[in-house]
């Protein structure tokens, strides 16, 4: 190969590595994102499900009532 041809070559090689790389940091960037959103989802829903078992529990005592 002549030089042209090997130094294209390379500098393709070198931007297909930078893309890489920067795909990669985009995966790790969204794994971490989607388990930060999760712990707040639990939470949320954690939360929920209190206040449905405080309904739930004013529920069953206005129907004891009647």
């Amino acid at each position: 190969m002549t030089n042209t041809k090997l130094d294209l070559k390379n500098k393709n090689r070198e931007q297909l590595l930078e893309m890489l790389k920067v795909a990669k940091k985009d995966k790790e960037d969204f794994v971490a994102n989607l388990l930060k959103n999760k712990e707040k989802n639990v939470t949320k829903l954690r939360q929920l499900r209190k206040n449905i078992a405080r309904i739930q529990t004013a529920v069953n005592a206005l129907e004891e009532k009647n």
